[in-house]
């Protein structure tokens, strides 16, 4: 039988065991790791979430986003910096005041967090250029944001504006409901 010191030599054999005992002891504390920041990450959003939007107060979005933040909103456009958040959620809050969204899944993974949501509100100012009419509105939102050093430094929301403009009756469903 041969031994694994003459196969690999005195100094490999202390290195090899000593790579093996720092590999295991990383496995060990690397999902705890993971799993703190991920769970951190996911509460800003949440804080995030209740603060600024559901709390309608845009301006604490200074203490949730980073300087250079970038609100990525397809249709929408895109929107740089706080002082642009602030103003794009301060008009939707005007809009509608008494936006709410309501979480129903959060996700995250490394410095992303993805939350799907329900979101319901009452339009009293225009909003897409159509006159309040006092609608009640709910459709389905999602939104991704990255994280970084603690802040969202990136926002890519996904909602279901095809069912507010149906609600709106600016658009008619193929389905006709």
């Amino acid at each position: 039988m041969v031994s694994r010191r003459s196969l690999l030599g005195t100094g490999a054999a202390v290195s090899a065991a000593s790579v093996a005992g720092a590999t295991t002891g990383h496995a060990a504390t690397a999902p705890k790791h993971h799993r703190q920041s991920t769970d951190a990450n996911k509460q800003l959003v949440r804080d995030y979430a209740a603060q600024v939007f559901n709390g309608h107060q845009p301006e604490l979005a200074v203490k949730f986003v980073t300087p250079d933040f970038v609100w990525h909103g397809g249709f929408m456009g895109t929107v740089s910096g706080v002082e642009g958040l602030v103003g794009l959620i301060g008009s939707w809050i005007e809009s509608m005041p008494n936006l709410n969204a309501e979480e129903l899944d959060i996700l995250a993974e490394g410095d992303l967090v993805t939350v799907r949501y329900f979101v319901t509100a009452t339009v009293r100012g225009s909003l897409l250029g159509i006159p309040a009419d006092g609608k009640q509105l709910s459709w389905e939102s999602g939104t991704i944001w990255r994280i970084t050093d603690g802040k969202i430094s990136e926002e890519w929301p996904f909602d279901d504006t095809a069912s507010v403009l149906v609600q709106l009756g600016v658009l008619t469903s193929p389905s006709g409901g």
